[in-house]
Formats: C-alpha cells, sequence, structure tokens
C-alpha cells in the first residue's frame, strides 16, 4: 500500500496516510492485550513456541520468514503499482509469511490441520488478482469483436 500511495500522491500525504494505518492498526489490536500489552503480547507468542520444533531449525522462521515477506514486498517500489498488482503483491507476501508454518503444523499433527484456513487470506487476495486479470482480458476482446 505505501508503493501505491507513494506513486499516485505526494509523500507528505502518503506519510500522513501510513501514520493514520499504523494508529488503525495499533486500536484495533493493543486493546485485545490490555492492560499490560507487552507482557500478553509475549505470552501469545510463546503459546506457540512448541509448534516452532516441527518447522527446521536451520531455517530460523522468526527472521527468515519475515525478511522474505519483506524483499517480495519492497519489489513493489520497483513497478508501477495498480490494484490488481497490490493484490497480487499481498497475496504472495501473505503466503510466504503463513504457508511454511500451516502446512508443517498440518503435516506434523492431525489436530493442526485447521490450520489450512489461514491460507484462505492469500487464497482470497490471489482470487481478487485473478479476476481482475480475467475482467481486464475478457473486457479486451469484447472490445476488438464489437
Amino acid at each position: 500500500m505505501l508503493a501505491l500511495t507513494l506513486q499516485r500522491t505526494s509523500r507528505s500525504r502518503t506519510g500522513a496516510l501510513f501514520v493514520l494505518v499504523l494508529i488503525a492498526a495499533a486500536a484495533v489490536t493493543l486493546p485485545i492485550f490490555a492492560p499490560h500489552t507487552f507482557t500478553h503480547l509475549l505470552q501469545q507468542l510463546d503459546q506457540n513456541a512448541v509448534k516452532l520444533r516441527y518447522i527446521p531449525s536451520a531455517l530460523h522462521p522468526r527472521w527468515t520468514l519475515p525478511l522474505l515477506a519483506v524483499m517480495a514486498a519492497c519489489t513493489t517500489f520497483f513497478v508501477r503499482m495498480n490494484l490488481p498488482r497490490l493484490l497480487l503483491t499481498f497475496s504472495i507476501t501473505s503466503f510466504v509469511m503463513l504457508a511454511p508454518f500451516v502446512v508443517t503444523f498440518a503435516l506434523h499433527s492431525e489436530k493442526l490441520r485447521y490450520n489450512f484456513a489461514y491460507l484462505s487470506v492469500c487464497t482470497l487476495s490471489f482470487s481478487l488478482w485473478a479476476l481482475s486479470r480475467y475482467e481486464r482480458i475478457s473486457m479486451g476482446t469484447s472490445h476488438c469483436t464489437g
């Protein structure tokens, strides 16, 4: 989103939008962990630490996966962004972040098979991107035949 707004508006407007997005995210997320936000957040993160044993330690998933997602997202600063490309980028970065955990957990435990539902975020954004591509292609051919 940052790359898209940077390409469409001024830097000051982009900065203001970015700050508004951060405030909105904090307003939605932080009250869940109140009154001791940091302590409760660490408890939530440690709750899933046991499941990390399923992922090979050589990957260091706490660092490599976010790094890969940030690298994929940073590619948006080098191409002309539009809504379909934003959806595709979101789909790719969310897949990079979620898929290794979801697949590994589901393969190692019957109780964790429900985790495949977390990939619906990636699937939805990818489907919206594919629908926009289909719409553009079908509109292009209908204009040529008409």
